[in-house]
């Protein structure tokens, strides 16, 4: 009974302070977030545009580690400044601090998915 009431307690606590999340939370819709954060760029479905490399045949992406993918959603690619000159291209911007951890993973899968 004891170890009952003190499970009980601390479950409201948790759930008080956030430490569990519902169903919905975990649902993370990447493909809306790439419409609304990567496709001006990328263009729609991550074909490319004039302003950024597409995603769909893209080595970096089809052969790529996850985790660097996710480092440069993350961190942005400062040498597309380089190329951005002479190129027009836009620079990758930063994304962390702006979008959720579990938002950029799940953008990776989606990246990803993109190639299947």
């Amino acid at each position: 009974m004891k170890n009952g009431v003190l499970s009980l307690l601390v479950a409201i606590f948790l759930i008080a302070v956030g430490g569990f999340s519902n169903a919905a939370d975990k649902e993370i819709d990447a493909a809306k977030i790439f419409r609304q954060k990567c496709s001006y760029c990328h263009g729609n479905g991550g074909v490319g545009s004039s302003t950024a490399p597409a995603f769909i045949g893209n080595s970096f992406i089809t052969e790529g580690d996850p985790a660097a993918i996710k480092f440069v959603i993350e961190n942005g690619r400062k040498e597309a400044i380089k190329r951005a000159e002479s190129q027009k291209l836009v620079p990758m911007p930063p994304w962390k601090g702006r979008l959720k951890d579990a938002e950029i993973d799940a953008l990776v899968v989606y990246l990803k998915s993109l190639n299947k």
